[in-house]
């Protein structure tokens, strides 16, 4: 007897672990090309002839992450008794080997380059908080507290969408420039809420082919330590995980991180 196809155990693997969206997505890309096959079909053959296949459609990056997500389909398959055989029997498992992550390095470029969405509400939302696209289109009205003594936009899970990890649930007062924008703003309802901004926006701006919204994310690093905030603070603002152990104890007052997104012009 068979086993399910590849489509099948995605799907059922993502209500066993309750797979956030965004995840799920990932697994969708990774799977289309052998969501027919079923699980025993998937031979070594199979997965390397794909490695191949990726290689020569897009980026070492993309291939090592598309592997990545069937790796931990598998793996997770297996610990459910859906994929036969030992976490050893996992075709993916090394499939991977010698494919490199590029590391970004965008190009810094000032607010003046961007004239054409000065007016963007996604565009100086990202430019003054150094948040996700994601985080941004997908942020659901009421998350933009304006009723507050400090007004901020509060970045946490959402029906539309989860944030990536837990340093990603944050509070991120709302910059004097962003303003005038926030009357425009639309929550995007999109399954990936601002790909197709960021798309547009790379075109538009004639970013590299694997820069988009992103890149705004990397300037406002760049903005940040160019005005004398501490990297800490930074940590704190873009949601990523604190560098030592103790920074990761305590809150940090609404009112310092004002004080630090005031410092950028």
């Amino acid at each position: 007897m068979k086993t399910m196809n590849v489509l099948t155990l995605a799907e059922l693997l993502k209500d066993l672990y309750e797979i956030k969206d965004s995840t799920y997505d990932n697994w969708m890309k990774a799977v289309k090309p052998i969501k027919n096959l079923t699980v025993d079909e998937v031979t070594n053959e199979v997965v390397l002839r794909q490695r191949i296949h990726w290689l020569k459609k897009t980026s070492q990056s993309t291939t090592k992450l598309r592997i990545s997500s069937l790796k931990s389909i598998w793996n997770k398959g297996r610990k459910m008794k859906l994929v036969p055989g030992t976490k050893a029997d996992n075709p993916w498992l090394d499939a991977d080997d010698g494919l490199a992550i590029a590391s970004r390095d965008p190009e810094f470029y000032p607010w003046e380059h961007y004239e054409r969405y000065h007016n963007d509400p996604y565009f100086v939302i990202l430019w003054y908080t150094g948040a996700r696209i994601g985080e941004v289109a997908g942020l659901d009205p009421k998350n933009i507290v304006l009723n507050s003594e400090i007004p901020y936009f509060q970045f946490i899970n959402q029906e539309n969408r989860d944030i990536k990890n837990e340093p990603s649930r944050r509070k991120v007062p709302i910059h004097p420039a962003c303003w005038p924008v926030l009357p425009n703003f639309r929550q995007s309802k999109a399954v990936n809420p601002g790909a197709s901004w960021s798309e547009n926006f790379k075109k538009n701006m004639g970013l590299p082919r694997f820069e988009g919204a992103h890149t705004l994310r990397h300037s406002f690093h760049t903005r940040c330590r160019d005005a004398g905030i501490e990297e800490y603070m930074i940590d704190i603002l873009t949601g990523h995980a604190k560098a030592t152990t103790t920074a990761q104890y305590g809150k940090t007052r609404l009112h310092l991180l004002k004080a630090a997104i005031l410092k950028l012009q």
